[in-house]
């Protein structure tokens, strides 16, 4: 896939939009206009499912924000916006309740049924990319692999080589599912190794 193959949801974009919106301050209008969302300059894209963006226009954004920023504050704002939207993800209705019935977590099949649970839920809430758990699991934690990611291309655009959304993300929402703390890992990302997957260890 390439990334105008994407489909860009509208809750995702949203919080998106906030977090650049706080660390831009007047630039803001002008990185929209960049990217052909200067619709949204005023008003944030609805509370929604649905696609108002594409994976091209994410990249182009991700790449106005990093030349407007230094770099450790373009991470910051990706660290942030990965824990703020994974707080958001894991109020989705019946989720936590749904996971309790692996709580606590003390085995690999416990954290898989945990991660599979939360990724059906929440993994249509970002920007259309298949998330899978792998069939094969190495022999501590469990290995989950993200096929054609859009941050990985993303990261090729601007010499990066961690999905760093991401990481949050899982981090902050197995903690908020489970009142567990987990370590994530990127072992792969495609900007690096140069194909279209990243792979992740959560143990």
């Amino acid at each position: 896939m390439q990334a105008q193959d994407f489909g860009i949801r509208s809750v995702y974009l949203r919080g998106y939009l906030a977090g650049i919106r706080k660390i831009t301050g007047a630039q803001y209008p002008r990185l929209l206009e960049n990217c052909n969302l200067g619709q949204y300059s005023n008003r944030y894209p609805p509370l929604s499912m649905e696609v108002v963006a594409t994976g091209e226009q994410l990249v182009q954004l991700s790449g106005q924000i990093y030349k407007a920023l230094s770099s450790d504050m373009y991470l910051l704002f990706l660290r942030n916006f990965g824990r703020s939207f994974a707080q958001s993800a894991a109020t989705l209705p019946g989720l936590k309740e749904k996971v309790e019935g692996f709580l606590p977590v003390k085995s690999q099949s416990a954290l898989q049924g945990v991660l599979k649970l939360a990724i059906s839920r929440v993994g249509g809430l970002t920007v259309g990319e298949e998330i899978v758990v792998s069939e094969i699991q190495p022999a501590e934690g469990v290995e989950i692999v993200f096929r054609n990611c859009l941050h990985a291309e993303i990261n090729r655009a601007l010499g990066l080589t961690e999905c760093t959304i991401i990481l949050s993300f899982y981090k902050e929402l197995l903690y908020r599912l489970t009142g567990q703390r987990f370590t994530v890992t990127e072992t792969s990302c495609g900007a690096a190794s140069g194909g279209p997957d990243c792979f992740f260890l959560i143990k």
